[in-house]
């Protein structure tokens, strides 16, 4: 499955949800597409920024801290969400 997701203006295209698993939860799918992020990573995820919008917050505004999850990772939540 393709996914394309509008968020503030803000348009994600073409990332592979391969995780069919969780089909009710987009956020978590999307999540779990990126490199090095498994489904527990994406929980942690989902529970500290429960949606895009605050996802993006945290990573625009440099406060985005969840265990287990390092630079090389965020940096590449940035690549994906914000840039």
């Amino acid at each position: 499955m393709i996914a394309e997701i509008i968020t503030d203006g803000k348009e994600i295209r073409g990332m592979a949800i391969t995780h069919a698993k969780h089909k009710n939860n987009t956020y978590r799918n999307v999540l779990m597409s990126i490199p090095n992020i498994s489904e527990e990573k994406a929980k942690a995820v989902e529970r500290g920024y429960p949606d895009f919008s605050s996802l993006r917050k945290a990573l625009t505004d440099g406060s985005f801290k969840v265990e287990g999850i390092g630079q090389k990772t965020t940096d590449t939540f940035k690549n994906v969400f914000i840039l």
